[in-house]
């Protein structure tokens, strides 16, 4: 056998060993990312069974939309001065870390969408007042991320159960600013 065509032949076979070992690396690193992806989003759930945050939900849900009613609550909620472990900024700063993780696919988004999606868009209708109301920090927007995560909700929603579950959904929520 000639020297030349053995070394050929080992070459392409290399070539080929390479680019099989390059497949089986990318199928792996997607069933890691998978597998990472799973163990954020349920301790993202497991989150939600806190005391605290389920409390400040309910509150948020049931109590908040009557108290905005009253002006000088309303203007104590939105200063920049409000306490930090208020239920409403539970709330936000627990949908922000959700919107954040999310916006940039640290966790997929869809199984909380799944999950959870009536709740962020009931929460949202309530809370996109307040937050819009807040003094300006500048550059930075406030609770961008939350805003996100329950817009793409509004999306997903709509996509997944069509227009009328969305609409039926937004107007039961309050939802105006609906995605056309």
């Amino acid at each position: 056998m000639n020297w030349i065509a053995f070394t050929g032949l080992a070459t392409a076979f290399t070539g080929i060993a390479i680019l099989v070992t390059v497949f089986i690396g990318i199928r792996q690193l997607r069933h890691l990312q998978t597998a990472t992806q799973l163990d954020g989003t349920l301790r993202l759930l497991e989150d939600l069974y806190a005391p605290k945050l389920l409390e400040s939900i309910e509150f948020v849900r049931f109590k908040l939309p009557e108290l905005l009613h009253d002006k000088a609550y309303f203007d104590a909620l939105t200063s920049i001065h409000v306490q930090q472990d208020h239920p409403v900024y539970i709330v936000l700063r627990w949908l922000e870390k959700l919107g954040t993780l999310s916006r940039y696919g640290l966790i997929n988004p869809e199984p909380l969408y799944a999950l959870n999606s009536p709740d962020y868009q009931h929460m949202w209708a309530v809370l996109r007042r307040v937050v819009r109301s807040r003094p300006s920090t500048g550059s930075i927007v406030a609770f961008d991320n939350a805003e996100y995560l329950c817009t793409n909700a509004w999306r997903w929603l709509r996509q997944t159960y069509g227009r009328e579950t969305y609409e039926n959904l937004a107007q039961k929520y309050g939802w105006t600013d609906q995605i056309s």
